[in-house]
């Protein structure tokens, strides 16, 4: 098995040549291993830099777990969302 060192760098290589499904598989990969050990910032980034080349539901959903993780929520227009309504 591939070190964290090894992936991010696969990753980065990936990133570079604009390889979509190396970025997803690795980014994802990188991302669902820091989701478990709380390294929420790590995975914003990650994800961040990842859906710049690519966009899959897997890659959106480790990028919202870690934005709700932190507390950020934000709708997809940059509005946070209105919980609860107004009454």
């Amino acid at each position: 098995m591939a070190s964290e060192l090894e992936l991010s760098e696969v990753f980065r290589l990936g990133e570079a040549a604009g390889e979509e499904d190396i970025v997803r598989e690795v980014g994802d990969q990188l991302a669902a291993q820091w989701l478990r050990v709380s390294r929420f910032r790590k995975v914003q980034a990650l994800t961040s830099r990842s859906l710049r080349v690519q966009s899959s539901p897997g890659t959106a959903l480790r990028a919202g777990q870690a934005q709700a993780a932190l507390g950020s929520y934000k709708s997809s227009n940059g509005v946070a969302p209105v919980i609860g309504g107004a009454d």
